[in-house]
């Protein structure tokens, strides 16, 4: 018996894919042609349907302005910036995790007195924006300071623990409180009566190679905030003298605001069955393109489970294509209240020569690089190229062909606004 079709349609997710869609010079060389058999027959067939979604320009990558400017959530008029916060507050929220109680609980630690509301109290009552940080690496250069995501995979949970109690108090002498939600993801609140910051941030999937001075937050508070943000680091490197390795990260990058009413909002979509996944982000993110592939077997599996209803949302920097079940049920196509049009070869043109110019330059860039003996474009640790390139793949070192630009799985995947 196939459980899967007997589920209530609410209960059939939409599946919403950060860091699906890649640059057009990536998929050069027909690079997806023999990629997502399941996929490539369900749109021959008809029985899929693939839409570019119409979304309002912005700073932060398209899958945050999708949820940004979402009916559930653009009557909040968040601002660029503050989803990954929102996201982990909703998450938190979904969990159970008594945020008022548990921070208050930190403030006394570090001795903030006073009575304690009850857990339900606290978590009901404190309405204050919230704050995501996550620790990172800031790597100098020759020329510049840059942010570095790759080594926060070192960050287990005792590690956690560690960085997050040295910074408790510093928080606390500025009214603000610390909750771990994972081993990379903690939350910042200020106590009941305290103010918020006022800062505008920079996601930090968009920081790629752009010099942290220009990243750093924004706003009234913003040099109160590049203080906290020096003495954590100071406070950091005293911990690390005590360390039996060096630590992996030293500092710290802020995301926000995210207010509870934002939260309850995306938890409203969450339940209506959108899934966030972020499994392709992180190597688009840090430009590995082998950890990419690998991922993409998913989406047939996905299909085969239920493909009636398959529904997903793959997100890039600047677009978001629609890649659906035709003749989904109405419950399912409300969670996508934009104005769509079908992807169609017409969508090449001057992009298929783009993808052809970038794989001859990303193959030239990285011969000078051998020459000058540059590392940049070495193998990671797993073994894949960390610029964007892969190796033993069929087509993943060539350039563009014409009979593979207008190849519909790389119509799917290029990110480009509509």
């Amino acid at each position: 018996m196939n459980t899967t079709s007997s589920r209530n349609p609410s209960e059939r997710p939409t599946r919403l894919l950060p860091g699906a869609l890649l640059p057009a010079p990536w998929l050069a060389g027909g690079l997806l042609q023999d990629a997502l058999p399941g996929v490539r027959a369900a749109l021959a067939r008809g029985t899929l349907q693939m839409q570019t979604l119409t979304l309002s320009p912005g700073t932060d990558w398209a899958h945050d302005r999708w949820l940004r400017q979402h009916p559930a959530l653009a009557p909040l008029q968040l601002p660029d910036g503050a989803m990954a916060a929102v996201q982990a507050l909703a998450g938190a929220q979904s969990a159970g995790v008594a945020a008022g109680r548990q921070m208050h609980d930190t403030a006394l630690e570090h001795g903030h007195a006073g009575n304690p509301p009850a857990a339900a109290e606290a978590s009901a009552c404190h309405e204050a924006p919230c704050w995501l940080i996550q620790p990172v690496t800031f790597r100098l250069t020759t020329d510049a300071m840059l942010v570095d995501t790759r080594l926060q995979a070192l960050v287990d949970d005792a590690l956690a623990r560690r960085l997050v109690e040295a910074m408790s108090p510093l928080l606390a002498e500025r009214e603000h409180a610390i909750t771990m939600l994972d081993a990379t993801h903690w939350l910042v609140t200020p106590l009941p009566g305290a103010g918020s910051w006022q800062l505008q941030c920079t996601p930090l999937e968009t920081a790629g190679e752009q010099h942290v001075d220009a990243l750093m937050p924004e706003g009234p508070d913003d040099r109160r905030f590049r203080q906290l943000l020096n003495e954590i680091q100071m406070t950091w490197h005293q911990l690390n003298l005590h360390e039996a390795h060096d630590l992996p990260v030293n500092g710290v990058w802020l995301n926000g605001p995210a207010r509870p009413e934002a939260a309850r909002a995306l938890q409203g979509l969450l339940a209506q069955g959108l899934q966030p996944d972020t499994r392709f982000l992180a190597s688009r993110v840090q430009q590995d393109l082998g950890a990419w592939l690998d991922a993409l077997p998913v989406l047939d599996d996905w299909l085969a489970t239920d493909p009636a209803h398959f529904s997903c949302l793959l997100a890039g920097t600047q677009g978001v294509h629609w890649l659906h079940a035709t003749g989904l049920p109405a419950a399912m196509t409300s969670m996508v209240p934009f104005p769509a049009r079908a992807i169609t070869p017409a969508d090449t043109g001057a992009a298929s020569r783009q993808a052809t110019a970038g794989g001859l330059l990303s193959r030239l860039v990285r011969w000078l690089m051998d020459r000058r003996g540059d590392h940049r474009g070495t193998p990671s640790a797993t073994g894949r190229p960390a610029g964007g390139a892969t190796t033993g793949r069929k087509g993943a070192e060539n350039p563009a062909t014409p009979g593979r630009d207008h190849d519909a799985l790389s119509l799917l995947f290029r990110d480009e606004a509509p």
